[in-house]
């Protein structure tokens, strides 16, 4: 009796995984158009990632600006002696230095004097001419910023017997 094996032939793992080179030539050729307009959209969504970043971070430091202007100006209101002209100037070069433009600023009281209890100075401006670059997400936005300090005065006023 005799025991026959099944026979084993033997298999070329390269080729039948593989396609024919040919096909591969042709399926390089078609997707360079995919690459093309996936890259377009893409990029362009990238580069609106970026300068929304841009934007954010100027609108962020602008608002900062605005807030340490307005207590440098009170601050240096409430010492005696100063006036609100002083104010005004001191709160403008700040704003100068960090290149916020066209500010309107309010001081209150308009007169600083002996009797004042409280300075108050507010700061408001449009983000569209302090921006780097042309708003296109915050372009009508108005930013206000408001800061009120007793006087040094009322310390005297309130402790005189």
């Amino acid at each position: 009796m005799s025991v026959q094996f099944p026979q084993i032939r033997a298999v070329d793992s390269r080729s039948s995984q593989t396609a024919p080179r040919h096909h591969l030539a042709g399926e390089a050729s078609s997707r360079r158009g995919a690459v093309t307009i996936e890259f377009a959209v893409n990029a362009s969504l990238f580069f609106m990632l970026i300068l929304m970043s841009f934007e954010f971070a100027r609108f962020m430091m602008v608002r900062q600006t605005m807030d340490q202007s307005t207590y440098e100006g009170a601050r240096y209101g409430i010492i005696p002696g100063h006036t609100a002209d002083g104010v005004r100037t001191k709160t403008s070069q700040f704003l100068t230095t960090f290149g916020i433009r066209n500010p309107t600023i309010t001081i209150t009281p308009a007169t600083i004097d002996s009797n004042t209890r409280a300075v108050t100075v507010e700061v408001t401006a449009n983000f569209s001419d302090s921006a780097w670059i042309t708003p296109m997400f915050a372009r009508d936005t108005i930013i206000r910023s408001r800061m009120t300090l007793d006087h040094e005065n009322l310390a005297v006023l309130l402790y005189d017997p």
